[in-house]
Parts: C-alpha cells; sequence; structure tokens
C-alpha cells in the first residue's frame, strides 16, 4: 500500500508543479546551453598524439533537458544530462569507465553557461582540488572546450584536456 501511495505522489508532483505557472524550462536562463546544441566534430591532443571524437547535444524532455553523447575514437564513451534548477545549472556526467561526475554551472551576463564546477575533490595526497569545464572562444560553427584543476581555490587553473570542437556539416 505505501508503495502505491508514493507511487501516485511521484507521478502527480510533475502535474502538480506544471500547473502552478510557467517552468524553468520556458526562462530566458534555461537556453544557457543552446550554443552547445548540435553534432559536433571534435579534436585534442592525448598522450598518444592527435585525436578525434564526435559529441551530440541535443535538447530532450520537453525541451528541459540538454543530453550530451560523447564518443572518441580510442573507445572512450560519456553522456551528461543538464538541467536548469531553481539553484542553478546542474549537470550529471557518466561514462564506460566507470565515472560519474557531478557539476554546478554558472551562467554570464548573457544566461550563457560558460563554466561546470565538481569543487572539493580530495587528491591523494591531502589537498583539495577543484575541477571545471569551460566553453570558450564560442561562436556559431566552433568553440574550445577545457577541463582543468586548480589546487588553490580557484586562484589559478591547470589545462588536463583541450577539445576543439567544429560544427559537424
Amino acid at each position: 500500500m505505501r508503495l502505491a501511495f508514493l507511487f501516485a505522489a511521484l507521478l502527480a508532483a510533475p502535474a502538480a508543479l506544471a500547473q502552478n505557472g510557467p517552468t524553468l524550462c520556458e526562462s530566458a536562463e534555461a537556453d544557457g546551453l543552446d550554443f552547445w546544441v548540435g553534432t559536433w566534430d571534435l579534436e585534442w591532443t592525448s598522450a598518444s598524439g592527435p585525436t578525434r571524437g564526435t559529441n551530440v547535444i541535443t535538447r530532450e524532455l520537453g525541451e528541459c533537458v540538454v543530453h550530451e553523447r560523447f564518443s572518441a575514437e580510442t573507445g572512450f564513451e560519456g553522456e551528461s544530462v543538464s538541467v536548469l534548477t531553481p539553484s542553478g545549472w546542474r549537470q550529471t556526467w557518466v561514462d564506460n569507465s566507470g565515472g560519474y561526475l557531478l557539476f554546478e554551472g554558472t551562467t554570464d551576463e548573457n544566461d550563457r553557461v560558460l563554466e561546470m564546477r565538481m569543487d572539493g575533490v580530495q587528491t591523494p595526497d591531502g589537498t583539495t582540488q577543484i575541477n571545471r569545464m569551460t566553453w570558450q572562444d564560442v561562436t556559431e560553427s566552433s568553440l574550445t572546450w577545457r577541463w582543468q584543476s586548480s589546487t588553490d581555490g580557484g586562484t589559478t587553473w591547470r589545462d588536463l584536456w583541450v577539445i576543439r570542437y567544429t560544427r559537424a556539416n
């Protein structure tokens, strides 16, 4: 009986929220990752040399979720989902190496998300590491994505992975 009640409550919650007016998905801030939506050809330099991949970014679930599907020629694959919540942008990443990461995003003055951050990761030597990804030099047909880390509270950043995106034809 309790399970049936819980299931009914979970089903009713979105409907109740929808009746309270516009959702976050309909706000101007919800367009914050639209620059990233599309199909992209990727290039970066790895330990073994130049590497390529693809990234397909779509809007799904009533345009409320930004879904990423990343694939590298090395066999590495991953997916993320990003949503706008009352406290800001959130992204969850999972991949075929068992990776699971949670990020919080910030927007610029134009409501674009240009950084997602994952704070407070403890390294084996006991320091606290902040990781972030940034989107830079964004145009209609290209952008640069950076995976960076900081061990001094975000004062300085070190590139760990830089990917050049070119919109696929």
